[in-house]
């Protein structure tokens, strides 16, 4: 009898449909590992370097500004918007019987804007620093310190113009009420003049009596 020696059995390789490695996700090829060298890392120092000098070069520009010179800024964007505002007069407000006033007359007549005084103009931007809000120190960068005073300067300006309209309100109501005064003043001595010559028409002569000499 013959004895076989024992082979090690081989696995059959199995069939397997293409369907099965579909979902299968080829990975990416690694990437090259870039080997920074000396230089390189000495240049993005000075460049961040540069960035935080920048921020806080920004920064100490805002914090010095006393109210003066806010006061000053303000002065002038407020009367630049004035101008633009008062050579198209659409912002300004206009009373109803101006407006109706303005759009019956003609071309030839010249509604004149309000006038407002520069010590007027100076005093409503004035910056008062005891009305400054207090708010607890934030960390933020230099964009975002830039677009926080953007938006302070704008509010700023908003309320200054909301202020010097109301004052324009008022110097027109004013102006108007003198305006109205003189014309009650003035049909007043009309009417009692009619009166009196047509009580002299019907022939009452005592009326003469009650006309001051002058």
């Amino acid at each position: 009898m013959q004895s076989c020696a024992s082979e090690p059995l081989v696995p059959e390789a199995q069939y397997r449909h293409k369907k099965f490695d579909i979902h299968k996700k080829s990975s990416p090829p690694p990437s090259p590992i870039g080997i920074s060298t000396a230089d390189d890392a000495k240049t993005h120092g000075e460049s961040v370097m540069n960035e935080s000098l920048q921020d806080k070069r920004k920064k100490r520009l805002c914090e010095s500004k006393d109210s003066n010179q806010i006061s000053l800024e303000t002065y002038v964007k407020v009367k630049e918007k004035l101008d633009q505002e008062l050579s198209s007069c659409d912002e300004l407000p206009m009373p109803a019987l101006k407006r109706f006033r303005k759009c019956s007359l003609s071309s030839k007549a010249v509604i004149n804007p309000p006038t407002i005084e520069e010590e007027t103009l100076k005093k409503i931007c004035e910056h008062q620093e005891r009305m400054k809000r207090k708010f607890p120190s934030k960390e933020r960068s230099a964009k975002e310190q830039e677009r926080r005073n953007k938006n302070t300067e704008s509010c700023r300006i908003t309320r200054k113009m909301t202020k010097l309209k109301q004052i324009v309100i008022e110097e027109e109501y004013k102006t108007d009420y003198e305006e109205n005064m003189k014309i009650k003043e003035k049909l007043t001595r009309t009417y009692t003049y009619l009166n009196v010559l047509l009580r002299l028409k019907n022939g009452d002569r005592d009326v003469l009596e009650t006309i001051p000499k002058e």
